[in-house]
């Protein structure tokens, strides 16, 4: 993929220029080289008609999508974007992101919230017949606001739910902060935005990016237009080119070295063999880079993860029953099997843990 913000960044650190603009640094320490404001040749991110537009398109062909939008706040502020363009009352589940609701409220939404059903301790995704029976009794809700991969790397069944919701004319967002890296090899599931009338994803969560980056996608241009709007309401007039450089430079690693996808497959296939064999189960589900380890049996997983930290391994996420680890392209042999060494060391080890922060973002409102 081209990378025609970093090209530009690149050309502007290395000119030597008398920088009498912001920021203060002036480009001068060391790393921040590449840290502009706006200038006369860098494009704008909250209108931009060159190289961020170029890189936008360049992203949204990859995924076969129509419209791009950069994020620099994260898919906190995709999500608040989404928010202001429901119609209707909205359909929430109750697993959603704090954000989503968080940016109902900001922007006045009336929402009804339907419980995930728990299988096995994991809050799973909403059906069709779950979104049937709502419509039904809330002939208002003019917006269905899906999670889609969840946290434990289990989708929704979008195309199918999408079809019924057209048919009702009825708005389908997705939030998919963990399926960014979807879409992209034939072994990872499709991408949601081609189930959905729009989607946030988050970059740096399952591809090489900076943390703080997202995507808002859609097929709508209308559409496009009127979340953009949002979008600029709810984001600084200064942000970052380096984490707006950083969300190209994701895709282009990412689609220049997608094979590694297969090899990443390879390792995990034999990771589970290996921790399968050791008395660990892991979870079974749609995104083979999202491993999801049961610790019955072996004692709760907030020990685990505890004794894992004190062995330098660190997990995205634990409950009293799982750890959640994310892998990406980064990761492969030497990370999966330093996961296997200290799993197999375990031996019961307990300690006190107060919740996590991905608990503080699905915490009930």
């Amino acid at each position: 993929m081209k990378t025609p913000i970093n090209d530009m960044l690149n050309k502007y650190a290395e000119q030597n220029a008398v920088r009498l603009h912001m920021p203060g640094h002036k480009g001068m320490l060391k790393g921040f080289e590449r840290d502009i404001t706006e200038l006369s040749f860098s494009d704008n991110l909250r209108n931009p008609t060159a190289v961020i537009a170029q890189s936008q398109q360049l992203y949204a062909d990859e995924l076969g999508a129509r419209c791009c939008m950069y994020s620099v706040n994260g898919s906190t502020g995709g999500l608040f974007a989404l928010a202001a363009n429901c119609r209707g009352k909205v359909l929430v589940e109750s697993n959603c992101h704090v954000s989503l609701l968080n940016g109902l409220k900001l922007f006045s939404k009336e929402y009804t919230v339907v419980e995930n059903t728990i299988h096995d301790g994991i809050p799973m995704p909403l059906t069709l017949s779950q979104i049937e029976g709502t419509l039904s009794e809330n002939p208002d809700i003019g917006t269905v606001f899906l999670t889609s991969p969840n946290y434990f790397g289990i989708n929704a069944d979008l195309e199918e739910i999408y079809i019924f919701l057209r048919r009702k004319q009825v708005l389908l967002f997705v939030d998919s902060a963990h399926g960014a890296h979807f879409g992209l090899h034939p072994l990872l599931p499709s991408n949601a935005v081609n189930f959905c009338d729009a989607v946030v994803e988050s970059c740096h969560k399952t591809l090489p990016a900076m943390t703080q980056t997202a995507v808002v996608l859609t097929n709508d241009i209308d559409l496009g237009k009127d979340i953009k709007k949002s979008l600029n309401m709810v984001t600084t007039t200064s942000p970052s080119f380096v984490l707006v450089a950083s969300i190209e430079s994701a895709m282009d690693y990412t689609v220049t070295h997608r094979e590694q996808y297969t090899e990443l497959k390879k390792c995990v296939d034999g990771f589970v063999e290996d921790v399968t064999s050791h008395g660990w189960k892991v979870l079974s589900n749609d995104d083979f880079t999202r491993l999801v380890i049961d610790c019955s049996g072996h004692g709760k997983g907030t020990d685990v993860a505890d004794f894992l930290e004190r062995n330098n391994v660190f997990v995205e996420h634990y409950t009293d029953r799982y750890i959640v680890c994310i892998l990406t392209l980064m990761d492969g042999a030497i990370q999966l099997d330093r996961l296997l060494e200290v799993l197999t060391a375990y031996n019961g080890s307990r300690s006190d843990r107060l919740d996590n922060y991905v608990d503080m973002c699905f915490e009930k409102n």
